[in-house]
């Protein structure tokens, strides 16, 4: 949360007669705190002085415009390496400028900052600090512009109120008059400016938050907990496909399963590059091994063009055309193909093996088929899944639903009490908490939440695709919360929707087009980084 003005002014430890000047911008005076001198007495005084002594008036005039252009003007101009002079406005947001100048918001929020990282240096730290306090500054700059356009002033009666409030000017626990008259006019407008745009900006962000949660949303977010549901659950995992299933699958689609070992030469320069290649090999002028080394541009070239035994199905991508890829596929050994189109030009396969079948009984091509199965078949296997959960949920109708599990080998998992929580929301009891693989996309999924809450109390639900998981579950018991137990829902809510409220209102104000941000040209001159 951006630190408050108020907040500000009290971690810097400046003495009180000095904080107002260094704190507080320029505006007019209280209104009806103290009381200034009539301004024909001050003009007959001043005539006085001057008739008096006029060397001296006029001295003590030129002083006095010395130090209101070394305090007041020059800080917003801050020499650069070379001792030139630019502007220090980092920004604007509207006609508003967010500058730094000693004293104000932007350069107390800087020093506030630096303090508290004391001890680091380095350009890195100071380019944080530096934009950290901008940020602050532009915040600050367009709530006070926002408030402004919206007509909002802060009533003088209530600026007053809270300028006699302020500790400086407490004494014995009472607003002192005395306190009050003993600072000049110039500091006393400036608390007064100071109040008045410190109200602005609380009136303007209670305004904002409370539009972020109505007591309409906060009832429905209290009715979404009133009925909640514990679970039974049972998950089939869908990676673990029986091999039994899997050679049954390889034998019926033997050729996808089919493995050889090849060579390839690429070339991707033109097709007659790739031809003249193939024609010095049959020719004998250079091997198949040395021509891959010094001209193939494809990956295997290292290896002499060796890519290994592979699975028929392994070549889809290689060779796309299904009739090309299968007369490949079919090669002899030490046969060599024809020059051929690929995805990345021309090529030419020579075959190190004769084409072998899958061997089911193989663990190795069992796993590669398997592969297969779960990448581009994967409803076959989740079919397979379907009709084992269908067989569960019979057998739970029966038997119950512990003893399904312990036939099915599977170990029950139990969740909740919980309500209809889609997307795990933290007001409620989420399905995270309990760290069940199986429900990992659970939260996200209608079906899930559907399924859940339709079926009957003690029945097993229907089958739910979650993922890489076909799930069975089984509502156990249903709770009504009452009104009292949810009322502290909707608190939490409130609170939980508005504790991030000035970060979030921070980073929309500050992506309004209104929003004009130099700070990066501004500080690289200031620190001549580029």
């Amino acid at each position: 949360m951006l630190p408050s003005t108020a907040k500000i002014r009290r971690r810097i430890d400046i003495p009180p007669h000095l904080s107002f000047r260094i704190l507080f911008p320029y505006t007019t005076p209280m209104a009806s705190i103290g009381k200034t001198e009539r301004p024909e007495k001050q003009q007959s005084e001043i005539v006085k002085r001057f008739r008096a002594n006029p060397l001296v008036f006029v001295g003590t005039v030129l002083v006095l415009i010395i130090v209101i252009v070394a305090f007041v003007l020059v800080p917003a101009f801050v020499p650069d390496a070379g001792g030139a002079q630019f502007d220090t406005t980092f920004g604007y947001y509207g006609n508003a400028p967010i500058s730094f100048v000693a004293g104000n918001y932007f350069a107390n929020v800087r020093e506030q900052i630096a303090r508290s990282y004391g001890g680091m240096d380095g350009a890195g730290y100071e380019r944080f600090i530096w934009h950290e306090a901008f940020n602050a500054a532009a915040f600050r700059t367009a709530v006070l512009e926002e408030a402004r356009l919206s007509g909002y002033t802060p009533p003088d009666a209530v600026v007053d109120k809270a300028v006699a409030q302020l500790d400086a000017f407490q004494e014995n626990g009472r607003f002192s008059v005395v306190r009050y008259r003993s600072l000049d006019n110039g500091t006393r407008s400036r608390i007064w400016k100071e109040e008045q745009e410190s109200l602005a900006i609380t009136r303007y962000l209670a305004d904002t938050s409370t539009l972020l949660t109505g007591e309409a949303e906060k009832a429905f977010i209290s009715m979404m907990a009133e009925k909640q549901r514990k679970f039974d659950i049972a998950a089939f995992t869908v990676s673990d496909y029986p091999a039994e299933e899997t050679a049954a699958y390889m034998r019926d689609n033997a050729g996808l399963f089919k493995t050889v070992h090849l060579s390839l030469i690429t070339v991707t320069s033109n097709e007659g590059g790739a031809q003249t290649i193939l024609d010095d090999i049959k020719a004998g002028r250079v091997t198949f091994e040395e021509a891959a080394r010094t001209q193939s541009t494809d990956n295997f070239a290292s290896r002499g063009g060796d890519m290994g035994s592979k699975m028929a199905f392994e070549f889809a991508t290689v060779v796309t055309d299904e009739e090309t890829r299968s007369l490949v596929l079919s090669l002899p050994a030490g046969e060599l193909s024809a020059v051929i189109t690929v995805p990345t030009g021309w090529a030419f396969f020579r075959a190190e093996e004769a084409p072998r079948d899958a061997n089911p009984a193989d663990s190795a091509d069992i796993d590669k088929a398997r592969s297969y199965l779960l990448s581009f078949q994967r409803g076959v296997i989740e079919d397979y899944w379907l009709d084992e959960a269908q067989s569960f949920i019979e057998t739970a109708a029966v038997r119950g639903f512990d003893n399904a599990c312990y036939e099915a080998g599977i170990e029950k998992s139990t969740i909740g009490p919980l309500p209809v929580n889609f997307g795990d929301s933290e007001l409620f009891t989420t399905i995270g908490s309990y760290s069940i693989d199986a429900l990992s996309s659970a939260p996200s999924s209608e079906n899930f939440w559907n399924t859940a809450f339709s079926t009957p109390v003690g029945s097993a639900s229907q089958p739910i695709v979650l993922g890489s998981y076909i799930v069975v579950l089984q509502p156990v018991e249903e709770i009504m919360v009452d009104a009292e137990d949810r009322s502290a829902i909707e608190s939490y809510y409130a609170v939980s929707n508005n504790s991030n409220f000035e970060t979030r209102l921070s980073q929309t104000l500050l992506k309004n087009k209104k929003f004009k941000d130099r700070f990066d040209a501004v500080f690289s001159k200031l620190y001549r980084e580029g």
